[in-house]
This record gives structure tokens, sequence and C-alpha cells, in this order.
């Protein structure tokens, strides 16, 4: 990479941590606003969400809900078919949650067959979606899996 290459990426990332940190800071205004309407505790169990997941919540948005719309997008799959395997709230709430963010963001911007596989915590959700679609064993590489 030359140096002008190393610069326009660096300040791609620089963009995109920047905006993410808007997105969190608007989403921790908004959590701040419900709790003071004494409405926070409604919204969190309309969700799905506890109190103590907030932190995790807050710390991990908005970056893993794009790897989530990338990771079903790369694998053909949608909420519709997802839906009668597991909730969407349990799907995105172990997307929130995983810790391997950065090798699955690694895995979308360079995927193979199988890698996914290993580490994501919607995995057998996902493959038992596929399944359901007739899928299964379908390579993804970079196409939707079928």
């Amino acid at each position: 990479m030359n140096l002008s290459e190393t610069v326009r990426h660096w300040a791609s990332r620089l963009q995109h941590a920047a905006a993410a940190a808007r997105e969190r800071n608007l989403l921790r205004t908004e959590l701040a606003d419900l709790a003071a309407r004494g409405e926070l505790d409604r919204a969190l169990t309309e969700v799905g969400l506890t109190r103590a997941q907030l932190p995790t919540l807050v710390k991990n948005f908005p970056d893993a809900c794009h790897l989530l719309t990338r990771m079903m997008g790369r694998l053909g799959i949608d909420a519709e078919t997802v839906e009668p395997i597991a909730s969407m709230h349990e799907v995105v709430w172990r997307c929130t949650a995983c810790a391997a963010r950065r090798r699955c963001a690694a895995w979308l911007d360079h995927p193979d067959d199988e890698g996914w596989r290993s580490f994501c915590p919607n995995a057998e959700t996902f493959e038992e979606a596929l399944a359901r679609r007739g899928c299964a064993g379908e390579g993804v590489g970079t196409r939707p899996a079928c």
C-alpha cells in the first residue's frame, strides 16, 4: 500500500469511528430520555433486553448491527428465514455480545466458504436457516449461499 492509499484507508477508518461514536452518543441520549420519562424498562422489555445488558449494547452499537446485516446478506438469509428458528432479538443480541467482531469483519471483507461457522455465535441458527432453504453445504464465497 503506498502512502496515498494508507492515508485514504486511515481517513476512512477515522470517519467510520467518528460516525459510530455519534450514533452511540445518540443511543445514550435516547436511553437517558426513556429513563427520565420512566419508560426505559418497558422499552427494554419490548426488545428483550435488561438494564444489565445496556453497557454491552452501547459499547458495540452500531458496529454489531452493521456486521449482522452484512453477514446475513452474505449468506443470503433474512429475518423471515431466521424467525421460525430464533427470534431476531436473540440473533441481534448474540451478535451484539459477540467477542469475535474483528474476526467477523475480516471474514466479511475476505470470505471463505467455511470460516464463519467457527466464530459466529449465530452459526447454528444460520445453518438451520440455510438448511430450511435447501442450501446446507453450499459455499458462500463472495455470493449468497444459494
